[in-house]
């Protein structure tokens, strides 16, 4: 029998994690009111642009596997490439994507009090 390094499994077990929290997170944005011009009729929003880093193969990745995942649950994500990690609250704050998932609690507090963008 072979094992796999604890190492291997807990990186897995934290990628299906935050995977299935940004799907989590778009199905809810789908039912949410208001939202963007990008909807389909008078119905819920199905089509979603969410940010990754450049150079962040997690990142890239995690957005990728979401886009995969999202048409099973009638929605459509489109992964967006972000140069530098502090625009991509910037361009939620302006349209520009709806969603990114890379950040803490104290990194949205200072980039809403920096930035201004009341998200």
């Amino acid at each position: 029998m072979t094992t796999r390094p604890r190492s291997v499994t807990r990186a897995r077990a934290v990628a299906a994690g935050g995977l299935t929290a940004t799907l989590l997170l778009l199905l809810t944005a789908c039912g949410a009111a208001g939202g963007n011009d990008r909807t389909e009729g008078d119905g819920p929003q199905t089509t979603f642009k969410i940010g990754y880093t450049a150079g962040s193969i997690l990142d890239e990745k995690l957005a990728k596997e979401v886009a995969k995942l999202a048409p099973d649950h009638g929605i459509t994500v489109e992964p967006v490439q972000i140069e530098d990690s502090k625009l991509k609250n910037l361009a939620v704050s302006q349209g520009d994507i709806d969603a990114n998932h890379s950040q803490h609690q104290e990194w949205m507090r200072v980039q809403n009090e920096d930035g201004n963008l009341g998200l």
